[in-house]
């Protein structure tokens, strides 16, 4: 039988699968976003911000600076205590519902989502992988095509999708995993071959590329000779790429290997007695699995990455069920940038129970409990097993089981990893984290001295502290109004942006404190009711302001786009 390399069914395969490393998990789809339609400003209202703007000018301007550096210091703290809720400032690369697979091992219709289930960018098709960056900006994309496959990369924050890169007609190196990111997210590695990848014995030969995001140039790395041959990491500090090899397709060796990537093809291979899995997002660490023959075998391996020495060994004990390379019971992967370690795993005796755990600096921290998920049997009594999903930065873990054979709804727990608290999550099949929001990425430098006089004629009128503004044109604003609810939802004829020259500089401005606009219905028990904290307006050339919309904190996303 001859068999494409994507569907090859080989037990490396099968072990990468089992771990759901980051390409099958859920987010919850909440309902979209309170609005309300732009109100112009009243002659009293605008005389009252005349007479203030030179006053609110200046107090704006010193409060924004001192406001923006805060939330740009407080970055890694957020990371850690974010709220484990859905959030307009993250996003999803997600399978659309109507979506269908070809069964050539590619997926149509897939799209940017925000974590409120809204589509940010049209769905793309022939996706084989999806890889976020270590900054949680970006997404590289493995793509099919009628001339065979290619690298794009796509902008979370800006909503764009990159040309290809890199194109060629070779195939993956017999892995599902074939593309790693640089640990400063400026590049990407890919591992293709030009040998047939469906017989079931057989060398290969690897060639490993780095493709810079920016400039597109590539550069040829090694030529290896394996079985399977998977790159695991890109510590770009000590010039260092990490990867595993295999020598058979059964009863071979396991290689640990450092590529340099300075394009010498200087190579160090080192046989080990596990499997080596995944590397954090700096390639610091690497965490494996034992070979397990025994059934006592119920542990994890961390080691340092450039020694490959043990750091810490993750023992589940009589917590867990024993491990097997064929089990999909068990998983291991790191905490987007930082060197924790969650693993999730079967309950001793507990059918349909599932563990999680995390272990902060590299598996040397204590255990903290995160809880259990317990899947419920279909109606043949099987047990499907859950998957975890890291958000971009880390602040919150999805762990989600598919509710029927299609895979395409999902539905289980959001957790939040700093106190452990589960709230329920549902969703659609996800390929990839993104941040969508600037001030969610730490990327945002500042409002210009513009658009802090521009924002002060705003704060005259409504008040509220200035949290983030962005200059964008008229003639993009009014294609977001006309199309921002999806090609089936409720859409404008004609955005009032129309009235302007397409190339009108307009300011939005987001806005932190209370507003005096409706909330909606009173909330259904036992929901309570929560006032508008968060607001933006748009601010154009001749200082008219329109206020865009009024809701809450984590529903509104800071970002440069209509909110």
């Amino acid at each position: 039988m001859n068999l494409d390399d994507r569907d090859v069914e080989i037990l490396e395969g099968r072990v990468r699968r089992s771990l759901a490393t980051l390409d099958r998990v859920a987010v919850p789809a909440l309902s979209s976003i309170d609005r309300r339609r732009p109100i112009a400003a009243s002659p009293l209202m605008r005389g009252a911000a005349i007479l203030a703007t030179a006053a609110v000018t200046i107090v704006v301007g010193l409060a924004i600076g001192d406001r923006l550096n805060a939330l740009r210091g407080d970055q890694a703290a957020s990371e850690r205590t974010a709220p484990a809720v859905p959030s307009a400032g993250y996003g999803f690369f997600e399978v659309l519902p109507s979506a269908t697979d070809p069964g050539n091992g590619t997926v149509s219709g897939v799209a940017l989502m925000d974590e409120l289930g809204r589509q940010l960018m049209p769905a793309i098709d022939g996706l084989i992988q999806a890889k976020t960056s270590p900054d949680g900006r970006y997404v590289a994309l493995w793509l099919s095509g009628p001339q065979g496959f290619e690298l794009r990369v796509l902008d979370g924050i800006k909503r764009s999708l990159g040309p290809a890169i890199f194109s060629t007609t070779e195939r993956f190196t017999r892995v599902n995993e074939a593309m790693v990111w640089a640990s400063d997210s400026s590049a990407v590695l890919v591992s293709t071959t030009a040998d047939d990848t469906a017989n079931s014995a057989g060398a290969i030969r690897a060639n490993l590329r780095a493709i810079d995001r920016s400039t597109g140039t590539v550069r040829s790395l090694v030529t290896y000779g394996a079985f399977t041959f998977e790159p695991l990491g890109w510590d770009r500090v000590k010039a260092s790429v990490l990867a595993r090899a295999t020598t058979a397709s059964s009863g071979g060796k396991s290689l640990y290997l450092h590529v340099s990537d300075d394009g010498s093809g200087a190579t160090s291979v080192q046989e080990v007695d596990d499997t080596p899995v995944i590397a954090n997002d700096a390639a610091t660490y690497v965490a494996s699995s034992p070979t397990c023959i025994l059934s006592s075998c119920r542990r994890f391996i961390i080691h340092e990455a450039s020694t490959y020495s043990v750091v810490a060994q993750i023992d589940l004990g009589s917590r867990g069920d024993p491990l097997t390379n064929t089990s999909a019971n068990w998983a291991v992967l790191f905490r987007p940038r930082s060197s924790d370690v969650l693993v999730y795993f079967s309950r001793t005796g507990k059918k349909g129970v599932f563990g999680i755990e995390l272990y902060p600096d590299g598996g040397r921290g204590a255990r903290r409990d995160l809880g259990d998920l317990t899947v419920a049997p279909r109606s043949d009594g099987t047990i499907t097993s859950p998957n975890a999903y890291f958000r971009a930065d880390g602040s919150a873990v999805f762990y989600v089981h598919p509710n029927d054979s299609s895979g395409k709804s999902w539905s289980g727990d959001v957790i939040d990893p700093a106190t452990g608290t589960h709230l329920p999550a549902n969703a659609g099949a996800i390929r990839a984290t993104v941040l969508v929001d600037a001030a969610a990425s730490g990327g945002s430098p500042g409002p210009t001295p513009t658009e802090v006089t521009a924002c002060a004629h705003a704060s005259a009128v409504y008040g509220g502290t200035l949290v983030g503004a962005f200059t964008v044109t008229a003639g993009d604003l009014a294609l977001q109004d006309e199309t921002r609810n999806g090609p089936s939802g409720p859409r404008l004829p004609r955005s009032a942006f129309r009235d302007y020259l397409a190339d009108t500089p307009i300011v939005l401005c987001y806005f932190d404190g209370p507003i005096a606009a409706p909330g909606g219905p009173p909330p259904i028990s036992p929901a309570t009711f929560r006032p508008y904290d968060r607001f933006g307006v748009a601010v154009d050339p001749s200082d008219r302001i329109r206020l865009l919309v009024a809701g809450h904190r984590d529903q509104i996303a800071v970002a440069p786009r209509m909110p």
